[in-house]
C-alpha cells in the first residue's frame, strides 16, 4: 500500500470524526433550543410599537428587552 492510500484510510476512519460530530449534534440541538425560546418570548410578550415602549420595555424587564434586540441571535451564530 502507498502512501497515498494509507492517508486516504486515515483520513476515512470514522473513529476521528466521532467527536467533531458531537460537537456538530450538541450544537444543533442548542440551536433547536434557543429558536424555542425566542419563539415562546415573541408570543408572551410582542414587540413595541414606538421608542418609548422599547425604552420602558428594557427599563422594567431588560432580559425582555436584550431578547426583542436580537441578542439571542448573536449567541446562535
Amino acid at each position: 500500500m502507498n502512501k497515498l492510500n494509507s492517508t486516504i484510510i486515515d483520513e476515512a476512519n470514522p473513529k476521528k470524526w466521532k467527536l467533531l460530530y458531537k460537537i456538530a449534534g450538541y450544537a444543533a440541538i442548542i440551536m433547536i433550543l434557543i429558536i424555542t425560546v425566542q419563539i415562546a418570548i415573541f408570543t408572551i410578550s410582542p414587540m413595541p410599537d414606538s421608542v418609548e415602549s422599547w425604552f420602558e420595555m428594557s427599563h422594567n424587564n431588560w432580559l425582555i428587552g436584550l431578547i426583542h434586540l436580537d441578542f439571542l441571535y448573536i449567541i446562535k451564530t
